[in-house]
Formats: C-alpha cells, sequence, structure tokens
C-alpha cells in the first residue's frame, strides 16, 4: 500500500525544477517556432492559385452585413461576417514575393472609397479586385490562414465554415467514444453536455468561432491519452495549448483550451480515486493555468516584438491599447457606465447562452437559470450519494474551473459584452464541470437496488 502511493505522489508530483521549466519553455519555443514557419510556407501559395474562390468568397460577402442572425434573431446564431473578411483580407494582403515580412505585418482593407467607409465586406471586395491594403492589423498571429489559404485551392469560405464545424464534431465524438471505452462515464456525459448547450454546430456561422473549440477537442483527447503518464506531461501540453490559441484564436472563447482538458483529468482521476487532497491537486491546476497563461502572453509578445522588428515601428502601442480598449472601454449604448458593463458582460454571456434576443434578456437568464437549478436539484435530490462517500475536493477544484470563464467576462468587460455571441461558448467549460460535479455527487445505481 505504501509503494503504491509513492508511485501516485511520484507520477503526479506536484513539485517543480528547474529541467521542467526548460521543457516548457523548449516546449512554447519549438510550437511557435513550427507554426510560424506553416504560415509563412502557406504565404507562398500564389494568390492566382486562390484567387478563384478569393473572388467568390467576396462576392458573396459583399452585399452582407457585418453581424447577421442565421435564425431566430438569437444572438448565439450571429454569422460574425466582420471577423471573416478581415481574416481574408489579411490572407488576400499576405504576398507570396515575401512571405516572412508580409505574413509578421499584417494588413488590409478596410472598405474606404472615394472617401467612404462601406465596410470589411466591401473592403474585402475592394482588395481581391486590386485595392492596396489601408489597416494595420498585426495584433494577432492570424494562424487560421495556414488552413484557410490551403482549403481556398479548392473551395470558397462558406465550404471552408462547413468543414471546420464538421471537424470539430468529429473530434468531440473522438473525445468521447475514447472517455467510454475508459469506463468514464460521468466525464463523457459532462463533455458531451458543455458542447451542445454551447451549440457546436453555430460555429459553422464564423471561421472566427472554430480555432478555440477545436484546439480545446484537440487538447482534451491528448490529456485524456497521456493522463496516465502524470502531471508534467500534462503542463507541457499546457504550454502548447496556450501557444496554439494565441497563434489560432482571435479572442473569442480561449480558456475553454485549458479548461476543458483539464475538467476531463478531474473527472478522470476523480472515478479513478485519485483525488483526496484540495492541495495536490489545487497547485497542479495553477502550474497548468499559469504555463497555459504564460504560453498564451509570450505568443502575443512574440508576434510584437517580431513585426516590431521588422517594420522599424514600435506594434506594442498599438496592441496594448486594444488590451486596454478591451478591459477599459465602454460600449456606446446609453447610460452603459463602467459598472453597469462590468456586471452586464456576465449576464450577456448569459443571456445568449439561454437563447436571448437582445443582448441581456433578463426573461431569459430568469428562465434559464430556475429550469436548470430544478433539473439539477432534483437529480441530486433523487440520486444523491451518502455523505460519507462524497469527495470534497473535487467540488472545489471544479467549482474553480466553473467560475474562471466569469472571471474572464469580468476582466474583459467591454470584449465580453460586445463579443458575447462568441464568448458565451466559454460557458461550456462551466456546463461541463457543473454536470461533472453533479455526477460525482451522486449515484444511480440506487435504480436497481
Amino acid at each position: 500500500m505504501h509503494k503504491d502511493k509513492h508511485n501516485i505522489n511520484k507520477k503526479n508530483n506536484i513539485s517543480i525544477d528547474g529541467k521542467e521549466i526548460l521543457l516548457c519553455v523548449i516546449s512554447f519555443i519549438v510550437t511557435l517556432s513550427l507554426l510560424a514557419v506553416f504560415l509563412i510556407v502557406t504565404t507562398l501559395i500564389p494568390r492566382s492559385k486562390i484567387k478563384d474562390n478569393m473572388v467568390e468568397s467576396a462576392n458573396n460577402y459583399k452585399n452582407c452585413d457585418a453581424f447577421e442572425f442565421a435564425e431566430n434573431g438569437k444572438y448565439y446564431t450571429v454569422k460574425d461576417n466582420y471577423a471573416d473578411t478581415i481574416l481574408l483580407n489579411v490572407l488576400w494582403n499576405m504576398d507570396e514575393d515575401n512571405p516572412v515580412y508580409s505574413s509578421i505585418d499584417t494588413k488590409y482593407h478596410n472598405g474606404e472609397y472615394d472617401g467612404t467607409e462601406y465596410g470589411t465586406n466591401v473592403g474585402l471586395y475592394l482588395a481581391v479586385n486590386g485595392e492596396e491594403p489601408n489597416t494595420d492589423y498585426t495584433r494577432y498571429w492570424h494562424g487560421s490562414v495556414i488552413f484557410v489559404r490551403l482549403l481556398l485551392l479548392i473551395t470558397d469560405i462558406a465550404h471552408i465554415k462547413r468543414i471546420g464545424m464538421v471537424v470539430a464534431i468529429i473530434l468531440m465524438v473522438i473525445c468521447i467514444v475514447l472517455l467510454i471505452m475508459k469506463k468514464q462515464y460521468n466525464a463523457a456525459i459532462a463533455f458531451a453536455a458543455g458542447w451542445v448547450c454551447t451549440r457546436i454546430w453555430d460555429i459553422s456561422n464564423a471561421i472566427e468561432y472554430q480555432a478555440a473549440v477545436i484546439i480545446a477537442m484537440i487538447i482534451t483527447l491528448l490529456f485524456i491519452i497521456f493522463e496516465e503518464k502524470g502531471n508534467k506531461v500534462l503542463i507541457i501540453l499546457s504550454v502548447i495549448s496556450g501557444t496554439l490559441v494565441a497563434f489560432f484564436d482571435f479572442l473569442t472563447a480561449e480558456t475553454l483550451t485549458i479548461l476543458v482538458p483539464l475538467a476531463t483529468v478531474f473527472l478522470i482521476r476523480e472515478k479513478k480515486g485519485e483525488i483526496k487532497e484540495v492541495k495536490e491537486n489545487a497547485v497542479f491546476m495553477m502550474k497548468a493555468l499559469l504555463a497555459w497563461a504564460l504560453s498564451y502572453a509570450a505568443a502575443f509578445i512574440a508576434k510584437w516584438s517580431a513585426a516590431s522588428l521588422i517594420t522599424g515601428t514600435n506594434k506594442f502601442y498599438e496592441a496594448m491599447s486594444s488590451v486596454s480598449e478591451r478591459v477599459n472601454g465602454l460600449a456606446e449604448e446609453g447610460d452603459m457606465s463602467p459598472v453597469k458593463q462590468i456586471f452586464f458582460a456576465v449576464f450577456a454571456n448569459i443571456s445568449t447562452l439561454f437563447g436571448g434576443k437582445d443582448r441581456v434578456s433578463f426573461g431569459n437568464i430568469a428562465a434559464g437559470l430556475i429550469v436548470s437549478a430544478l433539473v439539477l436539484f432534483s437529480v441530486y435530490y433523487l440520486f444523491r450519494k451518502e455523505k460519507s462517500d462524497k469527495n470534497k475536493s473535487i467540488v472545489i477544484i471544479l467549482f474553480i474551473i466553473m467560475s474562471i470563464p466569469y472571471i474572464r467576462y469580468l476582466v474583459l468587460n467591454n470584449h465580453s459584452y460586445l463579443h458575447e455571441f462568441f464568448t458565451y461558448r466559454a460557458q461550456a467549460a462551466s456546463i461541463m464541470a457543473l454536470i461533472g460535479l453533479l455526477g460525482t455527487q451522486t449515484d444511480f445505481s440506487i435504480v436497481n437496488g
């Protein structure tokens, strides 16, 4: 017994040393370097090879609004044509004759023509038809260009968006099947519930929505496969996750890429009886979150540094101005005050989750929360475990995971309020943690006597 306990502690060692830090740094450098190389290589694809599908895509967007409802006026169905046309615009202005410079110092045409600004949808049309870019957009890596540019060789953006959604769903199914094969039924149900409740199929409405979801699926799959290798491997995967989402994502639901994998691992370990002490698991979680966050931040710093170096101008100023706006900026809506916006950022995301047709629909919030509470409490009341069988440690761990998306909404309140139609998906991790928590505190075997 003492030997088994020693092996578990060794596998899940919560200490950290210089070698681990070095491995994390190397993992970050290798991952980001490979991604940057892939971006530069795909920039070498000639514009002439993708022009037909770019023209078709530009024509499809030309007469669209920047934001459109796909169905019923519900905010979770918003199609973000604004972001997609900027991505395609940036992609088109990456020049195969100067791949390194143009893939780092990224620009697009904002749609201004003859003194009138028509919007980015028209801007894409103008860019494809020969107008030079007039707007800097170096603060993101625009990593989605790698796959979008490749797929533009064979199809247009409408089909590319569907392909991304299908890939995400296939990865989701693989994760669920793998969990079931491991007899991790609670984790499988919680994982599926998080994605279904946030309508994973709606990521077909914009390329922008897809990166965070697909990366979350891939990292979760790797967490499931390598969970038994111990915490050190999972922390390295956290580094890779933070790097990937900074490279590919447009600040949509980035926390999915660390919270969903962590929730999955903790549910797996709870079922295996490996979660006993809060401290040990909390330390591992904090390490993984820190590894992810530092890698995420470092990837952006690397982009801004590279752009500043090759252009000879300070790209940090514009980037940090954007960060400040996301935190301190105010929506131009009536009597919106800083305090009101902070709270409404959370309300807006919950409202969207429950199908609100307004940015903040208190009716949807109240109805959604009441129905959810009644269902969850009924299940708990009918199938709750005996007090002596409950694991208090997993309650604390999953509650922390559940809370992080809402902390994100509070901190980036301007961004979370204005863009709740995609940031609401971060709640997939909260839903997963909540359903998983319910599963750890109930016992359905009593149905069979």
